[in-house]
């Protein structure tokens, strides 16, 4: 009996010796491809603010310009809750989240953090969706790899299940500064409503390299790469940029 308590205990509340890394871990820090794999110590707030320009998923134009920004809130140790908005081409997406950290580096092979997330208006823009993920983190020495899985599944109309995979490389080449390469695909496992974005390429994939320089609780992050949208629009270049602040 004591043992099946203290299993539900360290279910609910994680691992009790998990340990949280510095405040500059680049494992608690999103990019601006991938989720973090391991949640800011508790009592940070977290904001952050970005956009770029990004190629159009409709294929009305080559290019579109995107804003966005969030606030990230960990409450309690190894829990964070999230709220952001995103502004493109016109459409305009809030978004919830709650994180949960699973595992840390200090206790096991990798950081491990699940993600539940609501989206007011889905991946294809017909609908709003519910998203789950996982991300998953290692540090080798200067090498940092962070990997993220995702699996969306739409909600009313449209029951459609979308399917997210992205991963970022990246190397520290000073305390403050890292650069790599930052990758991400989509598309769908279940495609049974019908939209344009279902006419051409059958996933889309952003991909290229990123550079951040961190600075106490300041970050900032640029990557200049290549975006092949899913469906018939255009291929092009995109830039984005990203600046989070920690309070």
């Amino acid at each position: 009996m004591k043992t099946t308590s203290r299993m539900l205990v360290f279910l609910v509340l994680g691992p009790p010796t998990l340990a949280r890394a510095a405040e500059d871990d680049w494992n608690m820090r999103d990019t601006l491809l991938t989720e973090a794999a391991a949640v800011p110590g508790a009592g940070t707030v977290r904001v952050s603010a970005g956009g770029g320009l990004n190629q159009s998923d409709d294929g009305a134009d080559a290019s579109v310009t995107s804003l966005g920004a969030s606030l990230l809130w960990s409450p309690v140790t190894n829990l964070a809750l999230g709220v952001s908005s995103q502004w493109q081409g016109g459409s305009f997406t809030p978004t919830a989240s709650v994180r949960w950290q699973l595992l840390s580096e200090a206790v096991a092979p990798v950081n491990l953090t699940a993600l539940v997330r609501f989206r007011a208006v889905g991946m294809e823009s017909t609908g709003s969706e519910l998203d789950a993920k996982l991300a998953f983190g290692r540090t080798l020495g200067r090498v940092g790899l962070t990997g993220n899985v995702l699996v969306g599944k739409g909600l009313g109309h449209r029951g459609d299940v979308d399917f997210e995979a992205a991963s970022l490389a990246s190397y520290q080449l000073t305390p403050s500064f890292r650069a790599g390469l930052e990758g991400r695909v989509h598309f769908e496992l279940v495609d049974e409503f019908k939209t344009p974005e279902d006419m051409g390429r059958p996933f889309g994939l952003v991909v290229g390299p990123t550079a951040s320089y961190v600075w106490k609780g300041f970050q900032l992050q640029g990557l200049v790469g290549w975006s092949s949208p899913r469906g018939s629009a255009p291929t092009g270049v995109v830039a984005q940029a990203l600046a989070t602040f920690d309070f």
